[in-house]
């Protein structure tokens, strides 16, 4: 396993199973569900985080497009954390498609070399970003996780960007 230098200044969080607990049975906006729950940490590492990055989300999530998503994290007192919410439903394209990559970076206004993508899914979040240029941590939460790409940086709990990364 390799561990970046440093975090650079632009953060990209996956939302579901990221910074918020996904259930994969739901298929309305998450901002409608009767409970909703941040992943361990997140409440107390994206606060954190955002006082010297800037934090954005960078998201699949079907149906729910940037203003449902800004519901859903202010239901957690998160929403004020993130700067800019890349939807795939908002952008019309998925995270998969190089596209995607170039609409968020040609917002940041930010070379990709210089944005960082932190997900739970290497096929999603991770292996898209790199091809894109862009840092990646691939987030290892689940148990189904078992195994480390060794030329993937990653981590097991949110806490590890700010004890990994952090002066």
């Amino acid at each position: 396993m390799i561990q970046l230098p440093t975090l650079p200044k632009h953060l990209l969080f996956d939302w579901g199973n990221t910074v918020m607990k996904d259930d994969p049975l739901r298929k309305d906006p998450m901002y409608l569900w009767p409970k909703v729950a941040v992943v361990p940490a997140a409440d107390h590492v994206i606060p954190q985080l955002a006082k010297t990055h800037v934090l954005s989300i960078a998201t699949n999530a079907f149906p729910s497009k940037a203003e449902e998503i800004r519901k859903a994290l202010a239901r957690v007192n998160l929403d004020a954390c993130f700067t800019h919410i890349f939807s795939a439903g908002d952008l019309g394209v998925h995270k998969q498609d190089p596209g995607f990559w170039k609409k968020v970076t040609d917002t940041l206004g930010v070379p990709a070399a210089e944005v960082c993508m932190i997900g739970d899914s290497l096929e999603v979040d991770i292996l898209p970003a790199s091809r894109a240029g862009l840092q990646t941590v691939w987030f290892l939460h689940r148990d189904d996780d078992a195994v480390t790409m060794p030329h993937y940086a990653s981590i097991r709990t949110l806490r590890e960007l700010l004890t990994q990364y952090q002066a």
